[in-house]
């Protein structure tokens, strides 16, 4: 048994990392340059490269990264079954493992707070230092989770600790690896004796930042800095005005802004920023706390000499470290600026707090919906075959409008602006083979005397695989990791075949497709989504994704191809539109074997003479009367649902059964081992109560039967069976009356089966008109 843990600590590494980006030269101990950004990384890195571009090459600093790294799985599935410190699961960092129930020899070590139930143990492996994020999410598990960070099973205190009392989708926390190299991670929660599944990750958080202001890293034109992270930083954050010291380590960069020059930061992740006039008693010029995901801070030298500018960039809390990639830029500002003479733009160029009113230019928003408003002007050059994308964020009530256009004079926009609240986008990329310079424009379309805009200008190389015509072609077990989710906007076509990233999959006949995302940065959103279709032409999916989870950054597509010939799918992704280019996913595929094969058989429903009635207030779980594996697992229980499921159970059962609106299968969303005939919305009628029945003979089997089950809100009325065979481990779905064209016949149910995980099942229809009194469904176990 684990000894208790004291106050959680996280001991800060000794040194102070400097990187000189004028002179491109890298320390070490702040940036492993061992490589070049575009080397290929290996699977058992464990390290994020920062990589530094600056002047003419930051165009290419979104895309770095953008490798395949070999053959692997975005997710791994863990099997029910005991769990103790001594035995626990490598996890591998940056893939999302998936676990279910917890079935545990030890318990919650507690770490200075109330134990907490069970625990289920994994084991991570890393160099000594290394910054690290732990994140638990799962639906079930929300409640009450619980993470506990050690350095080994004798550990008397722990690294980190995390936990929610209320409901959460996503519990994390960081932690730096002990001089050991390796830790180990408890995870408790959801409902006692729960059956659920959630998703651990662990991932390197990046390099560790300069964390004194004497060691600030210089900062150039167009410098881009990836993969920083504060945590393990021993600095602080000075006051700022009238606010207190940020009790949190800030990391620190440097640079020099000449008269009338305007020095821009922005940085993607959780992060705040503030300038300062110096190290040594600092005059604070400006602060800016930014909105998730992103933050950007602006200040022009309105003196006539030098100004040596000092950069922190800061979380909230000590404990909450700031993780981000930071972009700069250097740009001199004209006196008066104006359409004719418009404020050049860079990538990574922010700006903020302007005041649109007090610009002599006027402009249209780009669907003339709307009179002229005073407007200000920059112009940008755009690298051949790169988009550019222009974030504008209001501070009143309406949202501010961006024109991207040939010229000042030219009334037609290249491409549309898109409005979210008070944020709103603009982006166009040039196809062409020549860079091109556009003017881009924004102002308010309704304004009062203190609203302001903040600006964020950046540019991305289109990539290889942007069309679908260019797919990228993968081979089961492929793995690509940090792929941007740019929205490059190359073509629009069909709904099944719109994506940012297309790839390009051969199935064999019978076998199963699945694809997973993981969202890499940045750390908020949603994994981008997929679709999947015949071609680039089609308008019906074969397959959409599905979230793993509430909330949390990963995603999934299954299909099986039951054709009967091999086919060649093409896999679309498209990312969250509000990502930019430094947001990146990884992608998994699977080609195998489905583990259960589907095939439409005649419907032949059995007698329910001497069948055992179950009434519809009374029924609960009970042992299971045959011996049944089901996804490989010895089920020892079952319960019956009167919403048309049952769940079965391979160890202590627990948790709820299926008492939420049907939902395409699989999911995580779906409760473990729930099988799934005819998932819909009943009402009770004491009339037609279930029933069960063994039938003996060559094929013994448990018959389920649901009669002439009547829907909630419809006459309607549907009845069916569910038959698991002892010795095959075969599953029918047969439907014995089907009375009515409107619901009777699926079009509002979910049929098939849920696996352990979640992350696996067959999925038969969801609400599709497929059932009918003459076929049913048969599920035949195969590789599992």
């Amino acid at each position: 048994m684990m000894a208790g843990c004291s106050s959680p600590s996280v001991t800060p590494q000794p040194g102070d990392a400097a990187v000189d980006l004028g002179g491109e030269v890298l320390d070490a101990t702040a940036i492993d340059a061992s490589r070049a950004p575009d080397a290929p990384a290996t699977e058992t890195s464990v390290g994020m490269d920062a990589f530094v571009e600056a002047g003419s090459h930051d165009a290419g600093a979104s895309e770095a990264g953008s490798l395949e790294v070999g053959v692997g799985e975005a997710g791994v599935d863990v099997p029910a079954g005991p769990s103790t410190c001594g035995r626990a699961l490598a996890l591998t960092p940056g893939v999302m493992t998936f676990a279910n129930h917890i079935e545990s020899l030890d318990r919650d070590p507690g770490c200075g707070a109330a134990p907490f139930g069970a625990v289920r143990w994994f084991r991570v492996d890393a160099p000594a230092g290394t910054p690290m994020r732990v994140a638990v999410s799962g639906l079930a598990l929300a409640g009450n989770a619980r993470i506990r960070v050690l350095a080994d099973c004798g550990a008397d205190a722990c690294l980190a600790i995390a936990g929610s009392p209320i409901e959460a989708t996503t519990v994390a926390t960081p932690f730096v690896m002990p001089a050991s190299g390796h830790a180990v991670i408890s995870v408790a929660g959801g409902r006692p004796g729960g059956d659920y599944s959630y998703g651990i990750e662990v991932r390197p958080l990046g390099a560790r930042a300069p964390d004194r202001c004497g060691s600030a890293v210089a900062l150039v034109d167009g410098a881009v800095i990836a993969g920083q992270t504060t945590l393990g930083s021993a600095g602080t954050t000075p006051a700022c005005g009238a606010a207190a010291t940020v009790d949190a380590p800030a990391a620190w960069y440097a640079a020099e802004v000449l008269p009338g020059a305007t020095l821009s930061v922005s940085v993607l992740g959780h992060a705040a920023l503030r300038f300062f006039d110096g190290c040594d008693a600092p005059r604070c010029l400006a602060s800016a706390t930014p909105l998730p995901g992103y933050g950007t801070l602006s200040w022009t030298n309105p003196s006539a000499s030098p100004v040596g500018v000092r950069v922190a960039v800061h979380g909230f809390a000590s404990y909450d470290p700031a993780v981000f990639t930071l972009r700069a830029a250097l740009t001199r500002t004209p006196a008066s600026p104006s359409c004719a003479d418009p404020l050049p733009a860079r990538n990574g160029f922010a700006l903020t707090g302007l005041d649109p009113s007090t610009s002599p230019d006027r402009a249209s928003p780009c669907g003339g919906s709307t009179a002229a408003a005073p407007v200000r002007s920059y112009a940008i050059e755009v690298p051949a075959a790169s988009t550019l994308r222009v974030s504008a964020h209001g501070t009143g009530s309406s949202p501010p409008f961006v024109r991207i256009a040939a010229g000042c004079a030219d009334a037609a926009c290249l491409a549309p602006d898109r409005s979210e609240h008070n944020r709103t986008d603009a982006q166009w990329t040039n196809a062409a083979t020549a860079p091109r310079t556009v003017v881009v424009q924004v102002g308010l379309r309704a304004s009062a005397a203190d609203d302001r805009v903040g600006l964020l200008f950046e540019t991305a190389p289109v990539p290889p695989n942007a069309t679908c015509a260019a797919a990228r072609p993968l081979a089961d077990g492929a793995r690509v990791e940090g792929e941007s989710s740019f929205d490059h906007r190359l073509a629009s076509p069909p709904a099944c075949a719109a994506g940012t990233r297309f790839y390009s999959v051969r199935v064999g006949a019978g076998e199963e497709l699945l694809a997973r995302t993981l969202r890499v940065g940045p750390p908020w959103g949603y994994a981008p989504g997929m679709s999947l279709a015949d071609g680039c032409t089609a308008t019906n999916c074969l397959a959409v994704s599905i979230a793993t989870s509430y909330g949390t950054g990963a995603g999934q597509l299954s299909w099986v191809n039951r054709s009967g010939a091999e086919r060649s799918v093409v896999l679309a992704v498209f990312g969250d539109p509000r990502e930019t280019p430094a947001g990146a996913f990884d992608l998994s595929v699977r080609v195998r074997p489905p583990a259960y094969a589907l095939t439409r058989i005649p419907s032949a429903c059995d007698p329910t003479d001497g069948s055992t009635t179950l009434p519809y207030a009374s029924a609960g779980t009970m042992p299971s009367p045959i011996a049944f594996r089901y996804f490989g697992d010895a089920v020892t229980s079952w319960t019956p649902g009167f919403d048309g499921t049952l769940r079965l159970w391979a160890g202590p059962p627990g948790g709820p059964t299926s008492l939420m609106m049907p939902a395409a299968l699989p999911s995580t969303f779906v409760p473990s081992r729930t099988i799934a005939p005819f998932w819909d919305r009943f009402r009770a009628d004491s009339a037609t109560p279930m029933s069960w029945r063994v039938v003996d003979g060559p094929s013994r089997h448990l018959t389920v039967t649901w009669p002439s089950f009547p829907f909630h809100d419809t006459d309607e009325r549907v009845s069916f069976q569910v038959k698991l065979y002892e010795a095959s481990g075969v599953i029918e779905f047969h439907y014995c009356d089907v009375r009515g064209a409107t619901r009777a016949n699926g079009r509002t149910a979910s049929i098939g089966l849920q696996g352990v995980t979640g992350l696996e099942g067959v999925g038969v229809s969801f609400q599709t008109a497929s059932v009918d009194a003459t076929t049913a469904f048969r599920f035949t176990p195969g590789a599992m």
